[in-house]
C-alpha cells in the first residue's frame, strides 16, 4: 500500500535535436534567350537561367519552366522553346519564366522539418511572327477593303507604313476611284509571299480581277461613260516592310500581259504598264 503511494515518475525529456546549418535561397542573376527582339514560328530558341546557391550545386536545384505561348522541351538550367506554325495567333509577345526551388531542413518547435526555397524570374519578352502568313494577310486585307466601296480610303490604307510614300499615293488613287467607279466584283487569290533573309521586307503576289461600273466621268479626259463596265485583271503585287513590330504595306501595283483595263469600245491608255491597283480600276491616267 505504501509503495503504491510513492512520488510520481518524472517525464523523460525529448532527445536533443541539433539545428541544421542555415540555408540561403538561390539567387537568379538573369534569364536570357538566344533571340533579342523577335523570332519566327517553327524556330528553336535556347533559354538559359544564370543562378548561384551557397549550399547546393546549381545542377542539383529544380527548374520549372513556363511560357506564355509555345512549348518548352528539356530540363535544367537551359531549355529549348518553340512555337509551332498555327499554334497561336501572331504576332504576339512571348514571355518565358523559370521557378528555381531548393529543399532544405529547418528546426521548428524542436522538430526537424523540410522546407523549400522558391525564387523566380523571367526573360525579356520577344515577338514571335509567322511573317509569311502575316504579310499575306495584310495584303489580302487591303485588297478586300479596296473592293468594298463602303470602306473609306483612310481605312483602306491603315495598314500602310507611314514611312512609305506609297501610302499617300494609294489613298489619293482610292479617293478618285470612289468618286466615279463602283467596284461590283472582285476575285483575289493569294499566289506567293517572299520575305528577305533579314526579315525586313518582302513581296506578296495575288492573282486579281476587279470589275467596276463607271458612275460618272472623273474629268474631261475620262474616256469612259456612265454605265460602262471596266475591268482590271492581272497580278497584284504588294510590297511589304517590317515596321514597329508588325508587317506593313508599302506600295501596290498591278501588271498584265495584255491591255487593261477594258471597256466596250475603249482601249487601255497604258497597256502592260504597272500602276497602283486603284489607278488600274480608274482605267486611265
Amino acid at each position: 500500500m505504501l509503495a503504491a503511494c510513492g512520488s510520481p515518475t518524472t517525464p523523460t525529456p525529448p532527445p536533443s535535436v541539433n539545428p541544421p546549418p542555415a540555408n540561403s535561397a538561390p539567387v537568379i542573376q538573369g534569364v536570357t534567350t538566344s533571340v533579342t527582339t523577335r523570332t519566327e514560328v517553327d524556330t528553336d530558341v535556347a533559354v538559359t537561367v544564370a543562378v548561384t546557391d551557397a549550399e547546393t550545386a546549381v545542377d542539383a536545384l529544380t527548374y520549372i519552366w513556363t511560357a506564355s505561348a509555345g512549348t518548352i522541351t528539356g530540363t535544367g538550367r537551359t531549355v529549348t522553346w518553340r512555337l509551332a506554325k498555327g499554334a497561336a495567333t501572331t504576332p504576339q509577345n512571348v514571355t518565358i519564366s523559370v521557378v528555381v526551388t531548393e529543399p532544405y531542413q529547418a528546426l521548428e518547435n524542436i522538430v526537424l522539418v523540410t522546407r523549400q526555397h522558391r525564387v523566380e524570374a523571367a526573360a525579356a519578352p520577344f515577338l514571335v511572327h509567322d511573317s509569311v502568313a502575316e504579310a499575306g494577310a495584310v495584303a489580302m486585307k487591303f485588297l478586300n477593303n479596296f473592293a468594298n466601296n463602303n470602306v473609306s480610303p483612310e481605312v483602306c490604307v491603315a495598314d500602310f507604313a507611314d514611312t512609305c510614300a506609297g501610302k499617300e499615293q494609294e489613298r489619293l488613287d482610292i479617293v478618285r476611284v470612289r468618286s466615279g467607279r463602283l467596284v461590283e466584283r472582285s476575285t483575289l487569290t493569294l499566289a506567293s509571299v517572299s520575305i528577305n533573309g533579314a526579315r525586313t521586307a518582302g513581296t506578296v503576289k495575288v492573282a486579281c480581277r476587279f470589275e467596276s461600273l463607271v458612275t460618272k466621268k472623273l474629268d474631261a479626259g475620262d474616256p469612259f461613260q456612265p454605265g460602262d463596265r471596266v475591268y482590271a485583271e492581272g497580278e497584284c503585287t504588294m510590297e511589304v516592310v517590317y515596321s514597329a513590330g508588325a508587317w506593313k504595306l508599302c506600295s501596290s501595283s498591278i501588271s498584265s500581259a495584255g491591255e487593261f483595263p477594258l471597256a466596250a469600245g475603249h482601249t487601255a491608255a497604258e497597256p502592260g504598264r504597272r500602276v497602283t491597283v486603284a489607278r488600274a480600276v480608274i482605267g486611265y491616267r
